[in-house]
């Protein structure tokens, strides 16, 4: 998994080209896969968003 503040948008952009050539498949086979990954990319965006949070999260006193 990449780090950075952009790596949770170059993981969305993945999820979004991948949703896009779902939606042109034919096959349903294909489609099925295609989202498949789409949405483990939205995991690893939300996992780097989490990660930047809690890195500039400042500490209570």
């Amino acid at each position: 998994m990449a780090d950075g503040p952009g790596a949770s948008t170059t993981y969305r952009e993945q999820a979004a080209r991948l949703r896009a050539l779902a939606r042109e498949s034919a096959s349903a086979l294909l489609r099925f896969e295609l989202l498949e990954v789409a949405a483990q990319f939205e995991h690893l965006a939300e996992l780097a968003e989490h990660k930047i949070m809690a890195h500039h999260k400042v500490p209570q006193c």
